[in-house]
């Protein structure tokens, strides 16, 4: 099956459309919502996210030539949360700003991460915005594919060798955690494409150990 980029999965995911869904979570009930490129886990207090974008045809791989691949993470208070966010692989951590708020989400970095001025993202001079799409009560969380190859498992076993995949740096809806094994959801077009994955096969949805942030204000 050929592999689908997540720039295809903007317009009708699940065909669930809820736009005046709350942006402010109880603590025991995350909600994990699409706004296009970027996909956010927000609760109370905390916010966690992965955006990916791109420009241009996609090659052989399916990856276009110029993408926007960063994740995030911070703290909720009130309307906006003070986030770093971090290319995986990458201990350099630009600090910024997202705010939420009436359908929208907006950033804005000090500096741009590597590649998304050449996308078309540009996070400094203005911020970036984005309008909500869907959500789902079923997704309980954001990540991201680390491994080259994923194959998606209908069941949490190693027997499956073959089969729908995944590839490094697509982003993922998490639906159900067993062990070492996560259940999760890959947004192409109007379908879903589900599966198991080991944990190990995703990235670590903090920055990485021994990270380093500048210092100063967002722009």
């Amino acid at each position: 099956m050929p592999h689908l980029r997540p720039y295809t999965a903007l317009l009708a995911l699940f065909g669930f459309i809820f736009p005046h869904v709350s942006v402010y979570p109880s603590d025991s009930a995350p909600m994990t919502s699409s706004y296009g490129p970027l996909l956010l886990t927000v609760t109370s207090k905390t916010v966690v996210g992965t955006f990916f974008d791109g420009r241009g045809e996609p090659g052989v791989s399916g990856v276009p030539p110029f993408t926007c691949i960063f994740m995030l993470s911070g703290r909720i208070e009130g309307s906006s949360a003070q986030i770093v966010t971090w290319t995986p692989g990458d201990k350099a951590l630009i600090p910024g700003e997202l705010v939420l708020g009436n359908g929208e989400v907006s950033i804005t970095l000090r500096d741009n991460q590597a590649g998304c001025e050449m996308a078309g993202d540009d996070m400094v001079s203005a911020p970036w915005t984005g309008s909500f799409v869907t959500t789902n009560p079923s997704w309980i969380g954001v990540d991201m594919v680390a491994a080259d190859r994923a194959i998606l498992r209908p069941i949490p076993t190693n027997s499956t060798r073959q089969g729908r995949y995944l590839i490094r740096f697509d982003p993922v809806v998490i639906l159900e955690r067993q062990m070492e094994w996560v259940k999760v959801g890959y947004l192409a077009g109007e379908r879903t494409m589900k599966g198991w994955l080991r944990r190990s096969e995703l990235m670590p949805v903090d920055h990485p150990p021994g990270s380093r942030i500048s210092s100063g204000s967002v722009h």
